[in-house]
């Protein structure tokens, strides 16, 4: 067994866009007598500061009695449903994420699913359009902008910002020129010639092209 996830905290370990990920697999009787022993801090401190997202994966069907207490087959001493949920708010706030699994083979799953989300390096799902609104009710100019740049073909998130970011004017009057647009990091003459196409103008290196 190599000593690497275990120096990091966590028993499931890979690298993925330059990072280490790794998750933490805790059945739920294992879980309680971590909380007692102080395997679990310890854990969890490693893996604050060698692993991106440090993710504790709960395993296991809760089961309580009438009263509320778990049934923990003899690991330590009996322990409510609420303090179990306030543990795990905790965990939360402390920065894990927990994420909870039926048995061996829904985790694997689980481990599988993260895995391949974590070889993406954008992990925009979150920031497409439409924006969230404010607390007063409103999207901010740059979301709005955002959405309006995500409505033509090809735009994605992570293209939308580069062009605010990046381009040496708005680009909502279309008073840029293809070469300003191949600056843009992730836009290809393919690209250029498609938005060009999308206000009916000719692909014209050097050439300003207006919104009709």
């Amino acid at each position: 067994m190599h000593y690497l996830p275990e120096k990091k905290g966590v028993d499931f370990l890979w690298r993925g866009v330059g990072k280490w990920w790794g998750v933490q697999r805790k059945e739920l009787h294992d879980f309680l007598a971590s909380l007692n022993d102080g395997r679990l801090a310890t854990e969890l401190g490693q893996m604050h500061t060698g692993i991106t997202m440090p993710h504790l994966i709960l395993e296991g069907r809760v089961q309580q009695t009438t009263t509320g207490a778990l049934m923990t087959r003899g690991y330590g001493q009996p322990i409510h449903i609420e303090t179990l949920w306030k543990r795990l708010f905790s965990l939360g706030y402390a920065g894990v994420f927990v994420t909870t699994s039926r048995d061996i083979a829904n985790t694997c799953q689980l481990i599988r699913t993260l895995y391949e989300w974590s070889q993406n390096a954008s992990h925009m799902t979150a920031r497409t359009w439409p924006k969230p609104m404010n607390d007063w009710g409103t999207a901010s100019s740059r979301d709005t902008q955002l959405a309006l740049l995500q409505m033509m073909p090809t735009i994605g998130p992570r293209m939308a910002e580069n062009m605010l970011d990046q381009l040496p004017r708005s680009p909502f009057s279309w008073n840029v020129t293809e070469q300003e647009l191949l600056a843009v990091d992730g836009i290809g003459p393919k690209t250029v010639a498609r938005l060009m196409r999308v206000f009916d103008r000719k692909p014209a290196t050097g050439k300003r092209h207006s919104a009709p």
